[in-house]
């Protein structure tokens, strides 16, 4: 098959819709990582551990609880990230417009690398990126509309996790 096929294919099959990526980033990162460690989890057992909290038969629960307790150490470290972004752009903004001097068209403007950087976290999950998503999209001025309900990962509660579809709209800025 020549590449332009397998790029056809995977157009038609409309795969991008269907794979949660960070979903499946997590639990790819998480899986590697534990074996490394000596986890003897295999790839679907994380799976099926993460998503429905079934520890596999046979195996040790440790191995478990480590999977468990990665994959939600990685999600806090993610989520500290994002609020350390967003917190910063967020303190620079309130003191600049503190200044009660200024006429309200001098009022801090991000720059375009603040832009990038909020933007890069307005467009993730928030069940993967954390309340700093939200703050984000709002800086931004983002609409968001929810077509599905999101459920928390297995591992911060006792949900199961559903996909969601986020659709989001760009306000006008002036």
């Amino acid at each position: 098959m020549q590449i332009t096929e397998l790029i056809e294919e995977y157009q038609r099959l409309n795969l991008s819709e269907s794979i949660h990526f960070d979903k499946f980033n997590l639990y790819s990162v998480t899986h590697h990582s534990t074996s490394i460690e000596g986890s003897t989890l295999t790839e679907i057992e994380t799976n099926l551990l993460l998503d429905e909290g079934l520890t596999p038969k046979g195996k040790s629960l440790e191995h478990s609880l480590m999977t468990t307790d990665h994959a939600a150490a990685l999600l806090y470290v993610i989520d500290e990230a994002n609020q350390k972004i967003v917190n910063t752009i967020y303190l620079n903004e309130l003191a600049y417009n503190t200044d009660t001097t200024r006429a309200i068209e001098y009022w801090y403007k991000y720059d375009s690398t603040e832009i990038s950087q909020l933007e890069n976290v307005a467009y993730q999950n928030p069940v993967l990126g954390g309340d700093a998503v939200f703050m984000a999209r709002i800086m931004l001025f983002m609409d968001v509309i929810d077509l599905e309900m999101t459920k928390s990962l297995h591992f911060n509660n006792n949900n199961s996790n559903q996909n969601k579809v986020v659709t989001i709209y760009l306000l006008q800025q002036e």
